[in-house]
Order: structure tokens, then sequence, then C-alpha cells
């Protein structure tokens, strides 16, 4: 889904290899060799446009996470604030029925953007805790919010924090938890990418670097890994 079906990697890598099959078809004509290196110029391109698609989508998911979890901080401090609200509200009656919509409202906001366990207390304020079951870690409590925050990093992927204590990297559903996850496979993507690209150089620059060119001398290293970029090999 990266590139147009007629300019992907694996269409792009056949065809180079059916260019190198063509020199080994005719190995005194010059037409072949130029038509491999224009193709491998191709291919190199490939894989640059590939990764910068990759590298850009990771840079978006990252700041869609983090600006869920500025979101489910934003609700969670509201939460603490209607729960305060609530517990001075008019003690020894029922509370306001808009404090309990409010609360409500803000609950089920943030339970789109993660999986959360609600209980409440004596005088209807909502106690928050991450995850399907109640001793899972605390959100809200009472007043207090915890704030979560994220880091990402491209060995350990993306991991979540709550306040200073419990780091934490699944989660059980909600919005959140879908961008986390398309992030850990586009990470995943760019990770074999990269190897794809390591291991696609050093097998074809072996094999070129073995042989020997049209003029008898021994073959240069077709392509280089760092920028992936084609050396023209001596004509």
């Amino acid at each position: 889904f990266l590139l147009p079906t007629d300019g992907d990697l694996a269409s792009q890598m056949s065809e180079f290899f059916s260019k190198l099959s063509d020199i080994a078809a005719n190995p005194g004509d010059l037409a072949p060799r130029a038509a491999a290196i224009e193709q491998a110029n191709g291919l190199a391109n490939s894989f640059n446009i590939t990764a910068q698609v990759v590298g850009d989508l990771k840079s978006q998911l990252r700041g869609l996470v983090d600006a869920e979890v500025v979101a489910v901080n934003r609700l969670t401090e509201s939460i603490g604030q209607v729960n305060g609200r609530l517990r001075s509200s008019n003690i020894g009656s029922a509370p306001p029925l808009a404090l309990l919509d409010e609360r409500d409202r803000l609950v089920s906001e943030l339970s789109s953007l993660i999986r959360v366990a609600v209980n409440y207390g004596q005088r209807s304020e909502a106690n928050v805790r991450i995850g399907r079951y109640s001793e899972g870690p605390q959100l809200v409590s009472g007043e207090d919010a915890t704030p979560l925050s994220t880091t990402h990093n491209d060995i350990s992927g993306t991991v979540f924090q709550l306040g200073s204590g419990m780091v934490f990297k699944n989660l059980d559903d909600g919005s959140l938890k879908g961008l986390a996850d398309s992030l850990d496979i586009i990470q995943t993507t760019e990770k074999n990418l990269d190897l794809l690209a390591t291991r696609f150089v050093n097998e074809v620059n072996t094999i070129h670097t073995s042989g020997i060119d049209f003029d008898g001398e021994r073959g240069k290293e077709l392509f280089t890994a760092k920028k992936f970029e084609v050396t023209q090999p001596k004509e």
C-alpha cells in the first residue's frame, strides 16, 4: 500500500533481476548493461521513496498518539474537577443532575480514547483506572488525576508512563490503542525495510564484485546502503 502497484519494491526488484538475466544472456551487448543500470537507479529510488513514506507515517502516528495522550490528560483533569464539585455540593442531599451528566459525559469521552474501569464514591465521584479491571493503574482518584505520558523510541517502540511511576506498553482498547498498535506495525515495517535493503546491497555487491566487467576488470560495488545510490560501473 506504500507505492503504486507498478512501482512497488517487489516489481522493481523483479525487473532488476530480469535485466541482469538479459546481461547474462548477451554478455557482449552494451544495451542490456545500460538498461540494468537504469533499472538499478529506479530500484534505489523505490527503496528511498518507500523509506520516506514509512518515515512520514511513523512521524504522523507519533504525533497522533501524543495528541491522544494530551486529550486523555485533559479529560482526567476535568473528571477530577467534577469530582471535587460533587464532593462539595449539598452534602446530605443528592448531587446536582448537571454535575452527574457532566461526569458521565467526560467518562464516556475518556472511554472512547482508552479502556477504563470506573467505580463511584459516596458522593458519586468517578474513580478511574486504566484497563478493564478494577485493580488497574489509577488515573483518577477523587480530585487527583495522574497524568499519562508517552515516549517514542526506534528500538523499543512506544511506551506509556503513568505519572513518575508505572511504565507499560499495551492498552486494552480505545482509539489510543489503535494508534499505538498501528505505530508498532509501521516501526516493524521500517526495521524490515532496513534489513531488506542491507541484505540486498550486500548480496548484489558480493556477486557484482566477484565477476568481471566488460573490459575484463574486477567488478565494482553497484549499491551503497548508506544513501542507497547506484555507483556507475566502468564502461
